[in-house]
């Protein structure tokens, strides 16, 4: 809430998201740079627990974004299913 001396939320910005899928030389691996998302800031807890001991508390969250969209440069190579597949460039997605 900028309005209040908060600062700005989104977008989220992370430098690099890494991705794997099965093991191996003929996993899939993706790299994501500069990945920056929208709509996390609409995000709701739907479920809070607790756990608290002596020397340790733990908490545990879920929560629920309706949408997020998402912009980055990407890399990838491997097989996917049973097709090689391997690329570079600009990715985007809605979620």
């Amino acid at each position: 809430l900028p309005q209040l001396g908060y600062p700005e939320v989104e977008p989220i910005v992370l430098d690099e998201v890494h991705i794997a899928l099965g093991g191996g030389p003929d996993g899939y691996r993706a790299q994501f740079r500069d990945v920056a998302a929208r709509g996390v800031s609409s995000l709701r807890v739907t479920g809070l627990r607790t756990r608290i001991n002596d020397d340790e508390v733990q908490i545990q969250l879920a929560l629920s974004i309706p949408k997020i969209r998402a912009a980055a440069k990407y890399r990838s190579s491997g097989k996917l299913i049973l097709v090689q597949a391997s690329g570079a460039g600009d990715y985007w997605g809605e979620y």
